[in-house]
């Protein structure tokens, strides 16, 4: 059997449950539910235009897995949902839902600049800045490893 990762709550989890494609945006309210909730995560940016940004779900999902950190994926709002669901799926990674970014406060960070893109978040705020590009979950881990611990010794 398949394991395949769902979104409930915004939040990523492992589940043995077939794959639905369902067509939800993620807007400026989710974004103040996710950070009234408080919590640590990242928010992950993928578009199928970019297939390292698809390739890249399965990094960032096993860093955050690796950090016990929340993962809110958000699909570039030119997508077409089906496309990023046959992507994931080639790429091993199969979302049960995707979240179409349609957040102006995550637009005006920027995190439309480049696919795949990531904001870290820590008990209701933006941590660092989004930082765009492919990455390994090692380097995920490390890059962080490292804006976390670094709040946490500024306490900003």
């Amino acid at each position: 059997m398949d394991v395949i990762f769902l979104i409930t709550a915004m939040m990523l989890t492992a589940s043995p449950i077939p794959t639905k494609l369902v067509g939800t945006n993620f807007t400026d309210k989710d974004l103040d539910a996710l950070f009234s909730r408080g919590g640590k995560g990242v928010i992950y940016a993928v578009s199928e235009h970019m297939p390292l940004s698809v390739r890249g779900l399965r990094e960032i999902n096993l860093a955050c897995a690796h950090l016990e950190l929340e993962l809110v994926i958000v699909v570039d709002p030119d997508s077409n949902p089906a496309e990023i669901t046959y992507m994931a799926k080639r790429f091993g990674f199969l979302p049960r839902e995707l979240l179409r970014l349609a957040s102006p406060k995550l637009m005006r960070r920027n995190l439309t600049i480049h696919y795949p893109a990531i904001q870290p978040y820590d008990n209701g705020r933006f941590v660092g800045v989004v930082l765009p590009g492919y990455m390994s979950a090692e380097a995920y881990k490390a890059y962080l490893t490292g804006v976390f611990s670094t709040m946490d010794l500024t306490g900003s």
